[in-house]
Parts: C-alpha cells; sequence; structure tokens
C-alpha cells in the first residue's frame, strides 16, 4: 500500500503549466495499477509496457517536424513556466546519460499569451544573435531564482548586454520578421499538436507525452526513448 499512496501523492503535487487537470486525472488510474503490481510479491519483477492513450498519446495528424531524417524530440516550454524551469534537469540528464544516436532535440517555445510571446521572441533572438547557449539557463535562472520577471523588452534587453549584445541590436533581433516567422511557426506546431500544457515532449510530429501520463520528468524521457526505439524498428 506504501507505493500506492506516494503514487497518488505524486500525481496530487504533479505540475504542469497550462491546462494538466484532464491529462492528470487520466493517468490516476494507470500509476495506481503500476503501484499495485509494485506492491505485489513479484513487484520488483513486473516489467512496465508502455501503451498507447496511457502514458503516451498518438496525434490524429502528424507534425511536420525541423529535423531532417533524425528523429525529432520536441519540448514544448516557456520561460514563464515554472515546471519547465525544473524539468531542465531531466533534458540535461537524458542529454547526457540517454539520449539515443540519430535524435535532436529541439525546444519549441509555447505562446499561450502575450507574456509567453515576449519570452518566445526572447528565446530566438538568442538564436539569431548566437548567444543561446549562455543566455538560456541564465534566463530561466534570472526568472525563477532571482524573481525578476522580464517581462519588458527592456529588462531583457539589458540581461543580454551581459552576453556581449547591445541593446540595439537585442530589440531588432527581437523584433525582426526572422524572429516573428520562427515565433508564428512555432505556435502552428504546438497549436497542431494539440497543446494543453508545458512541458510537453513529441516525438518524431507523432506521439505527444505530458507530465501526467508518463508519470514525472525523467519519466517523460524513459517514455520517450520507448517510442525512439520504436520507431527505429518501423523505419528498419
Amino acid at each position: 500500500m506504501r507505493h500506492i499512496a506516494a503514487l497518488i501523492a505524486l500525481v496530487l503535487f504533479l505540475g504542469a503549466c497550462g491546462d494538466k487537470d484532464a491529462s492528470v486525472a487520466s493517468v490516476t488510474p494507470s500509476l495506481i495499477a503500476r503501484a499495485e503490481a509494485a506492491d505485489s510479491p513479484a513487484g520488483n519483477f513486473v516489467q512496465v509496457q508502455y501503451q498507447e492513450g496511457r502514458e503516451y498519446t498518438v496525434l490524429a495528424e502528424p507534425v511536420k517536424t525541423v529535423s531532417g531524417d533524425k528523429i525529432e524530440v520536441t519540448e514544448f516550454f516557456s520561460y514563464g513556466c515554472i515546471h519547465c524551469f525544473h524539468f531542465e534537469t531531466a533534458v540535461h540528464a537524458w542529454e547526457k546519460n540517454t539520449m539515443p544516436a540519430g535524435v535532436e532535440f529541439v525546444q519549441t517555445p509555447a505562446v499561450f499569451n502575450k507574456a509567453w510571446e515576449h519570452y518566445a521572441r526572447a528565446f530566438y533572438a538568442a538564436k539569431a544573435l548566437g548567444v543561446w547557449d549562455k543566455a538560456h539557463p541564465v534566463v530561466f535562472d534570472t526568472i525563477h531564482v532571482k524573481r525578476k520577471r522580464l517581462g519588458t523588452v527592456d529588462e531583457m534587453a539589458e540581461l543580454f548586454t551581459t552576453f556581449g549584445v547591445k541593446e540595439d541590436d537585442f530589440k531588432k533581433a527581437y523584433s525582426s520578421f526572422g524572429v516573428t516567422s520562427q515565433v508564428q511557426a512555432g505556435d502552428a506546431r504546438a497549436r497542431a499538436a494539440g497543446l494543453r500544457g508545458t512541458p510537453e515532449l513529441m516525438v518524431d510530429g507523432r506521439y505527444k507525452i505530458t507530465t501526467g501520463s508518463a508519470g514525472g520528468h525523467e519519466q517523460m524521457f524513459q517514455v520517450a526513448n520507448f517510442l525512439i526505439d520504436k520507431i527505429k524498428r518501423e523505419r528498419k
């Protein structure tokens, strides 16, 4: 019973920015079932099999990927999402330890509102200015650790000066046609994927994994690796 109690507590505290209630409610029975299996005498030997409609869903219409022949794993996220900030730990662990060969990881900012569009523009501006590697962790840290929302263009431009970018150059990139097009394209992909919250993963433009369905951040990448292996076998 201790596994069941722990899993129920986990479900109650699993978080995602956006509409998460339905996904958490739908996964509760499967999490409890797995806990019951673990409580059985042979619980330690139970092989969990990921299933469509339980740990992941199949999109009704595939979403076009941007990674060529590689298997693409897309994370929909926002700098404004505290759960995405915590998800970075799982991202780094996966990239370092268990990310399969032949896979490309793509982060796509979600645009649920004007504030998140602002953060999406900052993300793509950092890419355009060649400072994304420096800026990405600092933007997250400034917002969620230092509690500075960076909610205006001026505030974001001032931060980017610490990466060697002039304020005017940041503002030009932020408002550029290229960045605007990327924001719109990313938003279109998110809508096509039926994005309801962040962070969420999309694998090969066909499968979607949520925090609630997988059971946690690290588990999301375990499900992703399962699907990657499935896709590789299909391609042989």
